[in-house]
């Protein structure tokens, strides 16, 4: 039995952005480069796609999802396209008592369930600004078939999104043409939280 009574706590970084920020493209980054990180799964109802998801991902089913859920075991579950995402509460609990950063990229959704979960303390909130709703649609245009339909969708949670900037305790700016030096800055974000744990 570890005694944590003397260790410092960890922290979870949750990273949350509009679609269409580039926060993927920036956590993959970090992953690269702080791999000593704890990268927190995702339990997933949906099918697996290739074997490097593992890494990221919890393959289970519906039925086993549904308990976990029913038992409280989740800090944050969401639904999309059909299937269901959920983060489990025991691995960042003992991460953070363990005195682990733990890092999770997360939907806004998410983020304010962890909110009401968690201590504040325990959080480190990670916005990634990718510039105006103008600059995200052509990047959701330029990507492939979008319908307006989806893209009304996505204006939507765009402005729910922006909405709660506030909440973060750092903001990572990823404009067009610029993303090295977000990366750069992600990386060093996410340094200075390492630091002020130790």
């Amino acid at each position: 039995m570890v005694d944590s009574s003397h260790m410092a706590r960890g922290k979870l970084i949750l990273t949350f952005a509009p679609t269409g920020s580039g926060k993927s493209v920036l956590a993959e980054h970090l992953r690269v480069t702080m791999p000593e990180l704890h990268y927190a799964k995702s339990y997933t109802t949906r099918a697996r796609r290739s074997a490097l998801e593992n890494a990221s991902y919890e393959f289970i089913d519906r039925a086993e999802f549904d308990r976990m859920r029913d038992d409280a075991e989740f800090i944050e579950w969401a639904e999309f396209g059909g299937n269901s995402y959920g983060t489990r509460r025991q691995e960042i609990e003992e991460g953070i008592a363990n005195g682990e950063i733990l890092f999770k990229e997360m939907e806004l959704q998410g983020v304010r369930q962890a909110l009401e979960q968690l201590p504040r303390e325990d959080l480190f909130l990670l916005y990634v600004e990718g510039g105006s709703w103008e600059v995200l649609e052509r990047r959701a245009r330029l990507r492939g078939s979008i319908t307006d339909e989806d893209l009304e969708k996505r204006r939507i949670r765009y402005e729910e999104e922006s909405a709660s900037k506030h909440l973060a305790d750092a903001v990572v700016m990823n404009e067009d043409g610029k993303v090295e030096e977000a990366k750069e800055a992600f990386v060093s974000v996410v340094r200075d939280v390492v630091a002020s744990v130790k």
